[in-house]
């Protein structure tokens, strides 16, 4: 695990900004503090830091050169399959026992298409000066971030958009658009950033560049994925046996390794796994001090029943207070799930002990688990009976107040009734987006019509679930546990996300996956033996922050400074008296609008930050 940097003069020029070498790899330091090494020409330079995870020994520290010195390999990430992938290197002279460094031999001889046969987590830069190239690339699912940008003929690349905002020679300019879908979703959708010029390999794709020309290799593609035909009793036999070979894989490394876990499903399933191979494992659980939001008791259980050990960290306003500072002073780009913030807190304690954790992401986008997904099929099947009552039913709906606690039941119901009539794709990020209001926003009114991001037919709720792998996942879930976990210089892993694992779930209908208003059955079914029959019957929580009210007490004041009329008008983004007036509206206790209200607050704080010429 690592930051990888570099900048190339595809010209074969000079640099032209070489002095901002250092503190690229500074800004770096946190994703791999063990060790730095850098391989530079007057055209030229690939640098990595390395958090060391397979083979600590420095003979295994990157860049990785081929024989004559002229090709290098900078990565970072994990290749689970490598021993695989090292066997088909025949006649190579490996120097380690690294995971990544197969991957130079694999691509010098097959290309950029030899990735489709990667088992991984990735982000690599392969950097042939003879032939004056660079080839980026990214994993399937996105979990390793790689971000780029040309300056004039050069090739500039960072694991972290701020690596390359910092230094940026021709100064920020706000993609308004981008910013725009971040008001809408709470993350921005790749290939784009907040910034001009600044861009993102795409997950699943490699990049060649030249002075000529750009050729994109496209190694995986999930859309193309069709449904199979299964029996239910196979279908569980072969998810069972996937996700213990997923697990037992992730689990090899030369450092200590733990679970982050919930007391749900997912990371149960992963626990029950893991203290099999590795009695007494740790994991890691928020416990906040917020009655109706803590569910560690759940996760001790499931810890105590497994022959696991669990850490309980507690998650109050001070910590919260300590993990946004952190957040906001990063190089990230914003991101509006305020369950950054706990999972900073877990990472920080989880650190201490282990140098990598498993965590669940990815189950709940492959195996049905939001409730978003038997509410799409509700809502098709129902829709003539919709039709007549949401008249009737409107001015209630306009009048629910969510209660206390997670996410209330009123919450959930008036978020349903706001998007029920709605179209595909419309409804989906009705239901899943910020909530904020659509009168409140100023400039190019986009629509769902307008993104280019998701499926352009509805089918079934099959496509909300791939819908939600491609952009909710890879652009907002799998940042957070990036972001959370490097900035504390420790390694996250995610089994359900392994390439066998991932192309299985795809190809299951809908009708494995959901029971009526039910889902992840076919997960349930196939764990069901070794997983508490107590956590088996949870209905899903997620990882909730009580922000309604840390930001109507703590934060108050901040809230109100950030987010005012003066702010809000150097941005363009919104209508500033519309805004406040949403943010008066939260203040005074409508807690529908706190998801939005938070996404306004962090983005204002974010353009503070990076876009000259934006105030407070």
């Amino acid at each position: 695990m690592c930051g990888i940097y570099g900048m190339i003069s595809l010209s074969g020029r000079p640099l032209t900004h070489p002095e901002a070498l250092d503190g690229m790899a500074h800004d770096l330091y946190h994703r791999g503090p063990d060790a730095h090494r850098r391989k530079r020409t007057e055209a030229g330079a690939i640098g990595v830091t390395r958090l060391r995870i397979i083979d600590l020994h420095e003979r295994a520290d990157q860049p990785f050169e081929s024989r004559d010195g002229s090709v290098a390999l900078a990565c970072n990430g994990e290749i689970y399959n490598a021993n695989v992938l090292r066997n088909m290197c025949t006649g190579f002279e490996f120097r380690s026992r690294s995971d990544v460094e197969p991957l130079l031999p694999l691509c010098l001889s097959r290309g950029a298409v030899a990735l489709s046969l990667v088992d991984g987590m990735f982000a690599m830069a392969l950097w042939d000066s003879s032939h004056r190239t660079v080839t980026l690339a990214r994993d399937r699912a996105g979990e390793k971030p790689l971000f780029y940008m040309m300056v004039g003929s050069e090739l500039w690349f960072a694991s972290e958009f701020g690596t390359l905002a910092r230094h940026n020679p021709v100064g920020n300019d706000l993609d308004t658009r981008s910013a725009y879908w971040f008001l809408k979703l709470g993350y921005v959708p790749d290939p784009r950033t907040m910034v001009r010029g600044i861009r993102q390999i795409e997950p699943g794709t490699a990049v060649t560049f030249s002075e000529s020309s750009t050729c994109t290799t496209r190694f995986w593609n999930p859309e193309r994925i069709r449904y199979m035909s299964i029996d239910r009793e196979t279908a569980r036999g072969k998810l069972r046996e996937l996700v213990e070979s997923a697990v037992a894989t992730q689990m090899h490394a030369d450092v200590p390794t733990g679970i982050f876990a919930s007391g749900g499903l997912d990371s149960t399933i992963l626990t029950a796994l893991a203290a099999r191979k590795q009695p007494g494992i740790l994991t890691f659980t928020a416990r906040f001090a917020r009655a109706g939001y803590d569910e560690s008791l759940y996760a001790e259980y499931a810890a105590r029943k497994l022959g696991a050990r669990n850490i309980a960290v507690l998650i109050d306003s001070s910590s919260l207070r300590h993990a946004l500072d952190r957040s906001i002073e990063s190089l990230w780009l914003p991101l509006g799930d305020p369950a950054l913030l706990p999972t900073i807190i877990l990472a920080e304690r989880a650190r201490d002990d282990v140098g990598v954790v498993l965590s669940g992401e990815g189950a709940d986008e492959l195996f049905g688990g939001y409730p978003t997904y038997p509410a799409h099929a509700f809502a098709d099947h129902a829709r003539p009976f919709l039709q007549a009552a949401l008249p009737l039913v409107a001015p209630a709906n306009r009048a629910i107040e969510p209660g206390p606690g997670r996410v209330p039941f009123t919450y959930m119901a008036k978020r349903f009734l706001d998007g029920a009539l709605l179209d595909w794709p419309e409804r989906h990020f009705c239901w899943f987006g910020t909530g904020l209001p659509d009168h409140l926003f100023k400039g190019p009114g986009l629509t769902w019509s307008d993104c280019d991001f998701v499926p352009t037919r509805y089918h079934d709720p099959g496509t909300a679930m791939l819908t939600d792998y491609l952009t909710y996942l890879r652009c907002g879930l799998l940042p957070k546990i990036d972001r959370a976990t490097m900035r504390n210089s420790l390694e996250a892993r995610a089994p359900f996300l392994d390439r066998h694992v991932t192309r299985f779930a795809l190809a299951l209908p809908p009708t494995a996956k959901l029971h009526g208003l039910r889902g992840k059955i076919l997960l349930r079914e196939a764990f069901c033996d070794i997983v508490p029959g107590r956590i088996l019957r949870r209905t899903k929580q997620g990882l909730s922050v009580p922000l309604a009210d840390w930001m109507r007490n703590e934060l108050r004041d901040e809230l109100i400074d950030t987010i005012n009329e003066h702010s809000l008008t150097t941005t363009g983004l919104v209508e500033p008296a519309a805004t406040v007036q949403v943010v008066q509206r939260f203040l005074a206790g409508d807690s529908y609008l706190t998801r939005g209200v938070w996404t306004l607050f962090i983005l204002q704080r974010w353009l503070t930050q990076w876009i000259p010429g934006v105030s407070r």
